[in-house]
């Protein structure tokens, strides 16, 4: 395609002076430059490039990082807010456990906000959010949403705890921010009755995306504890996950919400994320245990501390604090980009390989010879431009059409008096122009089919050649031929210079050779001295006497001389059988009659219709009607006959 763009620029190399006093040509620059926009420069001249190699198109894929960093997070409550309360936990001692109560304030240094929980740590003074303090056995659902901005693939989820870890917490994830939040992973300190499910590490092997259950392990009564979660381990194609469209779509989110100790689990939801029914878990004891900051750092001043005899029913109070969300992963971009930017005020993916999309999930326009792919480690199945020829900016693609030819692109709104899936047509009333490229603007050039000398204004589209009238010739019928003489008539533009008419009559498969006569023809001075002209089918031949009885049905009479033939009538003509042999008038057959009436006295009043051997008798052929009617017109107008 480029080759035919640089010779059709070739051709049509015009200086700026030039380009000026020919607005076509102008014109045609502007739209070679609008289409090479479209042009994708990831490998060109880029061999650095991550998405190339070589300058060969390879799949990339942006860097691995920390979703969670200083995003947002929604949480559902906390301390402090809206106003100072008092908390208490239980630290260890040489003595034993021992209360620590303090207060959260909404601002200052005794605050807990919800940036804290994905802020760059300090080792020197680690920060933590804390939710509101509450009576033990109280019905709540804490939670903590964080949005992504588009879409990620994860590769884990990580918690780090200030306090004693929930008796339960759920991970939802939404593919998409209109979806619904859909469950990902249970934890809990025992599945089975918090749940209703066995604490599971691996998914059914017919079944990837199934919500797993798992146990707490290890939990302190005081200490922190962490959650980890790879959303790939224990599944049957985590480990390769390029090759499955399915677990593509289990690490795909674009949310996460992670809910502390739900009040209320739907059952169904365990199974299917649809709530039908629930479970009421309040009757459970939900103690819970935080710690300031670390066990060697010192009580905050002002705090209270006062000696305890161990854990167990100390606090009648709960509350919890987490130190860090932590999510792995990388931006969307099915690997076509290596880098997502900000583009609007909204994360989207920097995409090559001629995609687009804020997942580059999707070709650019005019890139639709094949379908969009997703890039895989053997090949970057970047999108490929439309074969237009130049003549159009827009293009679809067709499934059917890919699947029978493996092109699916169809060129819309073809310029240039082009038409076809490839633009590669002349329109009717055009014809291809060889001396220019199928690139150039000129393709396809106007057929300019003479007015009076041509029948149509269609020309064939390769070869340029309209259709002539009789003895009109040229490849735009604009001169008579060869024994042709022009004429005034629009009709009949050229006549012959020597007397001649329709062409011979084929020689009838059973005519006897001793009665054929030279071949007939129909000239305007024959049809003048004619009688009758008429087409007519046999209808009947039958023997009466020494003579054959043919009966005749007219078609359409062509020459109106008195006595008129009626059409769809039957006439009954009396031939002698010689006659009838050699004129080959059988049943069912077509025929043209030209000739004279036989009338009996010095009148025709009373004539009737006969077949001799002057009169001409040619089997019908569709051209005769054509030429018939001119006669007839011709013999009118000039009021021969």
């Amino acid at each position: 395609m480029f080759k035919e763009l640089f010779c059709a620029m070739c051709q049509r190399r015009t200086s700026p002076k030039d380009a000026g006093s020919n607005p076509s040509t102008f014109t045609f620059v502007l739209f070679v430059f609008s289409i090479l926009a479209h042009v994708d420069s990831t490998c060109k001249g880029r061999s650095d490039s991550q998405c190339c190699a070589n300058k060969v198109p390879i799949q990339c894929t942006p860097s691995f990082e920390n979703i969670a960093m200083n995003k947002v997070v929604e949480v559902s409550e906390t301390c402090g807010i809206p106003r100072h309360e008092k908390f208490c936990h239980l630290a260890e001692s040489p003595a034993g456990f021992t209360r620590v109560c303090d207060v959260c304030k909404r601002i200052g240094r005794k605050s807990h906000p919800a940036r804290f929980l994905t802020d760059i740590n300090d080792t020197g003074r680690l920060t933590y959010w804390q939710s509101k303090t509450v009576g033990v056995g109280s019905r709540r659902d804490i939670t903590l949403t964080v949005s992504f901005g588009k879409q990620f693939e994860l590769a884990y989820i990580s918690m780090e705890f200030f306090s004693r870890l929930p008796r339960a917490l759920i991970i939802y994830k939404k593919m998409n921010h209109a979806a619904r939040w859909e469950p990902y992973q249970y934890y809990a300190e025992d599945c089975s009755s918090y749940f209703g499910m066995q604490s599971k590490e691996f998914a059914n092997g017919t079944n990837e995306r199934e919500v797993l259950c798992k146990n707490f392990e290890n939990q302190d009564e005081v200490r922190g504890g962490s959650v980890v979660f790879n959303p790939t381990l224990g599944r049957p194609s985590g480990h390769d996950v390029e090759e499955s469209f399915i677990m593509q779509d289990w690490v795909t989110a674009t949310d996460v919400r992670f809910v502390l100790d739900p009040a209320e689990i739907s059952r169904h939801s365990l199974r299917s994320g649809r709530a039908v029914g629930t479970l009421n878990v309040a009757n459970k004891r939900h103690e819970a245990f935080t710690m300031n900051h670390a066990l060697n750092t010192p009580v905050t001043k002002g705090a209270v501390i006062t000696p305890s005899t161990g854990p167990t029913n100390e606090l009648q109070f709960k509350h919890y604090a987490i130190n860090d969300i932590s999510i792995g992963g990388t931006c969307k971009c099915n690997g076509h980009a290596s880098s997502c930017s900000l583009k609007k005020g909204k994360l989207a993916c920097d995409c090559r390989h001629n995609t687009d999309g804020v997942n580059c999930e999707k070709c650019k326009a005019f890139y639709h010879q094949r379908p969009w792919k997703r890039a895989s480690r053997s090949s970057a199945n970047e999108c490929v431009a439309c074969e237009c020829h130049l003549h159009s900016k827009k293009c679809r693609f067709d499934a059917e059409l890919y699947e029978k030819t493996g092109n699916g692109g169809v060129c819309l709104k073809c310029r240039h008096h082009t038409y076809g899936r490839f633009c590669h047509m002349c329109k009717p009333g055009y014809h291809r122009n060889n001396n220019t490229s199928i690139a150039s603007p000129t393709a396809c050039k106007p057929c300019g089919c003479h007015p009076v000398g041509a029948a149509g204004k269609i020309c064939h589209p390769v070869s340029g050649q309209c259709p002539c009238k009789d003895g009109v010739t040229g490849k735009r019928c604009n001169r008579c031929a060869k024994g042709y003489e022009q004429t005034k008539s629009p009709i009949a533009p050229c006549v012959r210079t020597t007397p001649s008419g329709n062409p011979p009559t084929p020689a009838p498969i059973e005519c006897r050779q001793s009665c054929r006569t030279k071949s007939a023809s129909i000239n305007i001075k024959k049809f003048c001295k004619s009688d009758f002209a008429v087409h007519v089918k046999v209808k009947a031949v039958a023997d009466e006497g020494k003579r054959k009885r043919i009966t005749l049905q007219v078609i359409k009479p062509y020459r109106r001389a008195m006595p008129r033939l009626v059409r769809r009538k039957l006439y009954h003509v009396l031939v002698k059988p010689r006659i009838a042999a050699c004129k080959c008038l059988k049943k069912n057959g077509k025929f043209l009659l030209v000739g004279n009436y036989e009338s009996s006295g010095r009148t025709k009043q009373k004539a009737n219709l006969v077949i001799g051997k002057r009169t001409i008798v040619l089997p019908w052929r569709r051209k005769y009607r054509r030429q018939l009617i001119k006669l007839a017109q011709k013999a009118s107008k000039r009021e021969i006959c």
